[in-house]
Formats: C-alpha cells, sequence, structure tokens
C-alpha cells in the first residue's frame, strides 16, 4: 500500500480548503522576505530586482496606473502594498482571516492609505458591484480557489469593460518528474510542534493533493523514521514500521484539494466566461533579474532602478510567447 492509499483508508484527513489548510496558519506567507514589506530595498538584490520588475509587470501589463485595483488573493500585501502608489485604490480580498490581518497590519505600519483588505468567500460571489474595478491582479491565487472556473465568473463579473487581469499561476508542470510526489516539513504558527506536509500532484489532471500532518513529538524523532532525500522526504522508502509510528503520534490531519490549470486551460476558462483576448507574455520578474546579471554597475538607488526597468518592463510585457512555456497571462474583459 502507498502512502497516499494509507492516508486515504488509515488516516482519513479532514478535507478542507487551502485558507483552513495552512494560509490560516502562516505568521508570514513568504517567510518575510518581501522588499519594502518586511526588508529595506537592495538595488543590489536579484530578488529585490525580480520583485519590482513583477510590480511593474502587473502595472504596465493593465494599464492600471491611477485607477481601482483588486488584488486577489494578497498574501502578506503583495503585490497590492507595492502598487499602492501607482494606483488610485486598491483592495485585497481573501477567505483567510489571518492573511487580512496580516495584510492590515502592514499597510498601516508602512504608513499607506490608499489600500484596504477584506475577508470574502468567492464561493459567496464577493461583495463588490458589477464593473467594480479597472484591473485585477492576482499572483498564484485563483488556482487555490475550490472551483477555478466559478472564480473567474466572479472575477469577470467585477471588472470594468475593456479591464484587465494579470495573473502568476501556478502550473503543476513545473513539478514533472520527481516532485510530482513530495514531501516535507513546515513551520507553521498553530499548536503543533512539527508539521509534515506531502504533496500527490497529477498533472495530467491538473490536480494537487495535499496532506498535512500535525505531531507534537520533534521533527528529529519523525526523521528517524523516514529515508531523507533532497532536503525532503523520499516516499517510496516508508516501511510499515514508518506509518503505524506516524499514526501512533498523530495529532491532527487535513486534505486539500487544488485544481491548476495549464495555460492553454485557463485560455479556454477565460474565453468561456466571456473575456474577449488573452495575451500569454514576457514575465517582468525573470526579465529583471536577467538584466540584473547582465549590469556591470546598477542603479544606486530603488528610484533610479524603477525608472530603468521601467520601459524595459512595459515592452517586455507587450512580447507574446508560447502557451506552452506556462507564461504569465493577460485577460481583456
Amino acid at each position: 500500500m502507498d502512502i497516499f492509499t494509507w492516508l486515504e483508508f488509515q488516516v482519513k484527513p479532514k478535507a478542507v480548503d487551502s485558507s483552513e489548510f495552512i494560509y490560516n496558519e502562516m505568521e508570514s506567507q513568504s517567510d518575510m522576505t518581501l522588499p519594502i514589506i518586511y526588508q529595506p530595498f537592495n538595488v543590489n538584490n536579484k530578488l529585490h530586482w525580480g520583485s519590482l520588475g513583477e510590480i511593474l509587470d502587473y502595472l504596465c501589463a493593465t494599464g492600471c496606473w491611477g485607477k481601482k485595483v483588486l488584488d486577489f488573493g494578497p498574501g502578506d500585501g503583495w503585490p497590492s502594498l507595492l502598487m499602492a502608489s501607482h494606483v488610485e485604490e486598491i483592495t485585497g480580498v481573501d477567505v483567510s482571516t489571518k492573511r487580512i490581518d496580516v495584510c492590515n497590519e502592514n499597510a498601516e505600519r508602512l504608513g499607506i492609505k490608499n489600500a484596504r483588505f477584506i475577508t470574502a468567500d468567492i464561493n459567496e460571489g464577493l461583495p463588490f458591484e458589477d464593473a467594480s474595478f479597472d484591473a485585477i491582479v492576482a499572483a498564484s491565487a485563483i488556482e487555490q480557489t475550490p472551483n477555478p472556473s466559478l472564480t473567474v465568473k466572479v472575477l469577470y463579473r467585477i471588472l470594468k469593460p475593456s479591464g484587465r487581469i494579470r495573473m502568476f499561476y501556478e502550473s503543476l508542470k513545473i513539478y514533472s518528474g520527481e516532485k510530482e510526489k513530495e514531501a516535507f516539513f513546515i513551520d507553521l504558527s498553530n499548536k503543533f510542534k512539527t508539521n509534515l506536509i506531502i504533496f500527490n500532484r497529477d498533472i495530467k489532471s491538473e490536480k494537487a493533493v495535499q496532506y498535512l500532518l500535525s505531531f507534537n513529538i520533534s521533527r528529529e524523532e519523525l526523521e528517524e523514521y523516514f529515508s531523507l532525500k533532497n532536503d525532503g522526504i523520499d516516499l517510496t522508502e516508508i516501511s510499515e514500521e514508518s506509518l503505524q509510528f506516524i499514526k501512533n503520534n498523530l495529532k491532527d490531519s487535513r486534505k486539500c484539494i487544488t485544481y491548476h490549470p495549464s495555460a492553454s486551460s485557463w485560455v479556454s476558462m477565460f474565453r468561456s466566461a466571456g473575456f474577449t483576448k488573452i495575451i500569454p507574455s514576457t514575465e517582468g520578474r525573470l526579465f529583471a533579474k536577467k538584466l540584473f546579471d547582465l549590469q556591470k554597475e546598477h542603479p544606486q538607488t530603488e528610484e533610479e532602478l524603477f525608472r530603468y526597468l521601467l520601459p524595459i518592463i512595459k515592452t517586455a510585457v507587450s512580447f507574446e510567447v508560447s502557451l506552452d512555456s506556462e507564461p504569465m497571462l493577460t485577460i481583456i474583459k
């Protein structure tokens, strides 16, 4: 019996949405690494160039300068808090009360007045009038909802005519090979001492089943019963003794199913919802990181880097690329 069959029939984990599964248990979704929100911006940090490149990506691809924007699934307040100074108003919405609390705390600490964050359930349609927003940005968020197709229809309703969505998504194709089935320990702010997350990704069906197992014993005690591989656990080498040890010490178990459409599946979904055009294009984050490697001398301040990257990213996001590369998408109503 493989571990996934064993989990279903012997453990019988509680089925939950992604919010209850993990996001309500994270003090920071980014591990406090976000520039400006958690760290001073560093022009000599490649990741910070990438972050600014993606902020410019969202701004340029949607053309939302000075307009009303929705950030669907804002995490720790990214990208919304970094877009705020360039738009009229930005609203973040998430079903997770923890994520919204974190976003509001970060906005207050940073003194950002034109960003607001509210808790709402996409399954109830979102509490906004039709055509409320000029643009919508979504960073690895739509696929975290229970029904992405329903989510797309709701976003269509609240987006103004000719409005744009710019989305980054997690395609399961990036896990092709040894990472389709994966397990590793994760730090959470829940009441348990050790948490283990296990993924069973089915690339063909574009579905991921995730299991969260929580224990009140140490990670070191658990590791004695597993074979470790590439900073994770080798799921092919779990003995009956190990499974029994897990069951005897398990304090809580949860299961979350998420659907991860490929680029071509997203295109079909958005067209079915009524959107008129979908543009697969170059990602500003990756472009900015490449420029970091190419530049012998870097701009000296964040403002200088912003001015340097802006025309380049504006051009980059207009380049259409193949859907096979699973690129970011611009969707036009």
